[in-house]
């Protein structure tokens, strides 16, 4: 079966159409470009837990939170309290960023709560302090500074003190503060939100919260935090907890096709998938370059980032057993490049314009290279040779074809006599290439990587693919100004 059909097949399976209308469904977060602010999540969570909010859920949520507290720190006082319920709770303080000192030496905490809890015909005072951390770690002496806000808090009066400090943040997250339990939003998911939400779905808060569970789930798209000035430095934070229906169904996706998703992975990193599938590359490479499903492969990703970034979240253990880190790691250095771009040159007025008025919209960095080529190519026809125009786009500048093992490209330029079959513009070489089944290696629908010469020589650059050629070529042009005066790409977003 080839892997078109196979495409076609996971589109109609069950898992595929289930993360479909889960991850295309948007959120306020998303819309509002809140995805991993930290402040806008720690009021969400401050609203969620405070029982005198108009939720009607009551302190549901925040006693499963204190019972996750529990079955993760150290004993206490409160622990059997905590993790079974049997207790009363009331709450008599739930805010956010309370300051910790007055002046310059205070620091905002991001969630604060004292409550009041009455277990065994005994009081207790219980300070929460929660920290919450997506992209950023903490500043120096943070969590040891609310630390010591909490002890002075509990030498105030003699009542009986439970101290609750919690670091929420993701797994790769450090807290110093021995003092702190580190709880991660996984954890959140799985053992406070999704119990919660499933007592009234159907609810107004109900579907709060299914809301902020989806954008937990979902890879963010706004990778940095505009009120701590953080960006996403680990491709795992683009995701921060994964449901298990979700992850369920990410797994079949796997599991059901994964000959598809390991191809994809290869067409988007490349090489770099070496580190992935040490025992299969080679071979996972070969079926791609003899289907000619390239092109077919980076568009499937593109359409469905999403699902299929998850998929290396959820599934990364299975994708490379014994090494997951790996799989994210790729992806943390190898981001598919979606990014824009429109090739112009400049007029007489010294003026920048679009190069061709019918490729005016911008455009993915593959066909803007081809497009480069072509408009620049067709300015200095009348003294151009292929030589020429061999040296002015060497080899070097595309590592993909660069690297071919079969030794067919051994130039990125090749000739046409008819616009039929490429030929190898190398000298002695016998390699001949049918274009009109090599539409993955060359553009023939039109004039994109084509120039006709002044001598009747027909010449074609084949399509570039990797983001790092495309930075090659970039950088190429910038130190190249002889050659390319008056013509140049430019990103638009």
């Amino acid at each position: 079966m080839t892997t078109s059909t196979r495409i076609l097949e996971m589109y109609n399976s069950r898992p595929y159409q289930a993360l479909a209308a889960f991850y295309n469904k948007q959120t306020v977060f998303n819309i509002l470009k809140i995805e991993r602010n930290e402040n806008r999540h720690s009021a969400f969570l401050r609203w969620l837990f405070d029982p005198s909010e108009n939720h009607n859920l009551g302190n549901v949520a925040l006693k499963k939170f204190l019972g996750l507290y529990a079955s993760c720190a150290p004993a206490c006082p409160l622990t059997s309290a905590f993790i079974t319920g049997n207790y009363q709770l009331d709450v008599l303080e739930c805010t956010t960023e309370k300051m910790t000192d007055a002046g310059k030496t205070g620091k905002r905490m991001d969630i604060w709560m004292e409550l009041k809890v009455t277990y065994d015909s005994n009081e207790y005072i219980v300070p929460v302090v929660i920290e919450n951390k997506i992209y950023s770690n903490q500043s120096e002496n943070q969590t040891e500074n609310y630390h010591d806000f909490v002890e002075a808090f509990t030498r105030k009066t003699g009542e009986k003190y439970v101290p609750v400090e919690v670091f929420l943040a993701p797994e790769n997250k450090k807290c110093t503060c021995p003092s702190f339990t580190h709880i991660t939003y996984q954890q959140l998911l799985v053992w406070v939100l999704e119990p919660v939400f499933l007592l009234d779905e159907e609810s107004e808060s109900g579907k709060l919260l299914d809301a902020f569970i989806r954008n937990l789930s979902k890879p963010a798209t706004d990778t940095s935090d505009s009120d701590t000035k953080q960006s996403i430095k680990n491709e795992a934070d683009t995701i921060l907890a994964v449901s298990k229906r979700e992850a369920d169904y990410l797994q079949d996706l796997y599991k059901e096709y994964k000959d598809v998703l390991d191809h994809a992975i290869v067409a988007v990193v490349g090489d770099k998938a070496k580190s992935i599938f040490p025992a299969t590359f080679d071979t996972l490479r070969s079926d791609i370059e003899a289907e000619g499903t390239m092109e077919t492969l980076l568009n499937l990703w593109d359409a469905n980032s999403d699902i299929f970034r998850s998929v290396l979240y959820v599934c990364r253990d299975k994708i490379c057993p014994g090494q997951p880190d790996k799989v994210l790691e790729c992806f943390k250095s190898s981001k598919r490049d979606n990014s824009k771009y429109v090739v112009e040159r400049r007029n007489e007025e010294g003026n920048w314009e679009s190069a061709a008025w019918d490729f005016a919209k911008p455009m993915p960095k593959g066909r803007a290279a081809c497009l480069f080529f072509t408009v620049w190519g067709r300015a200095h026809s009348e003294s151009l040779t292929v030589d020429d125009i061999k040296s002015a786009f060497p080899l070097s500048l595309n590592a993909y074809y660069g690297h071919r093992k079969d030794g067919k490209f051994d130039s990125i330029v090749y000739t046409s006599p008819d616009d039929e079959i490429a030929v190898s513009t190398t000298p002695d070489s016998s390699f001949q290439i049918p274009l009109k089944v090599a539409t993955w290696e060359f553009y023939t629908d039109g004039y994109l990587g084509r120039v006709e010469l002044d001598n009747g020589d027909i010449v074609y650059l084949v399509k570039m693919w990797r983001k790092d050629d495309f930075d090659r070529l970039l950088k190429h042009i910038e130190d190249n100004a002889a050659i390319f005066d008056g013509f140049r790409i430019r990103m638009v977003q």
